[in-house]
């Protein structure tokens, strides 16, 4: 995956709203929503919770520990 494909994966699993998710890309809200139906259509996910579970599977988002790592680290 790209690096804004790996951007949208951590939007949709760290922002709990759409505003925020849009916000978390960078990306306009019509440029957002065409990135995620792309994305989904490349990995056969059938909606956005899937594809944050796929991707924790791949490894491509931190799991809880290495998030607390990273937070702790920062202070």
């Amino acid at each position: 995956m790209d690096p804004s494909e790996v951007r949208l994966l951590r939007a949709l699993a760290e922002e709990s709203t759409p505003v925020g998710r849009v916000t978390a890309t960078g990306l306009s809200p019509s440029a957002a929503a065409s990135a995620l139906h792309a994305l989904l259509a490349k990995t056969g996910a059938a909606n956005a919770t899937q594809l944050v579970v796929l991707a924790h599977s791949w490894k491509l988002l931190p799991t809880k520990q290495d998030h607390r790592g990273r937070n702790g680290a920062s202070r």
